[in-house]
């Protein structure tokens, strides 16, 4: 990808996704193809644990195009019936 020029940017498009996962594998949520010349900013990401009885990982990573993961993947533990709270921030070095 060529390097897109953020300073001078021309458009902002705003997005807001979810994903209420239906299995314990890796799953993509946001993808941005080397081809598309967008750079993704994530402001934030929300996890919460609905489950009354069990503890779950909730692992967080990005990967380049190649499937490498950039950096070292963060993991959060979620103990039960946790609920998204406006405080609470995942960081992402």
């Amino acid at each position: 990808m060529a390097a897109p020029n953020i300073l001078g940017l021309t458009t902002a498009t705003g997005k807001t996704t979810y994903l209420t996962p239906s299995a314990t594998t890796a799953v993509v949520l946001l993808q941005n193809a080397a081809s598309s010349n967008t750079v993704l900013k994530i402001n934030q990401i929300v996890a919460a644990n609905v489950n009354g009885t069990n503890a779950v990982d909730c692992t967080v990573a990005v990967y380049t195009n190649g499937g490498v993961a950039q950096g070292r993947p963060l993991r959060v533990a979620l103990p039960s019936r946790l609920r998204p709270q406006s405080q609470s921030r995942l960081m992402l070095r």
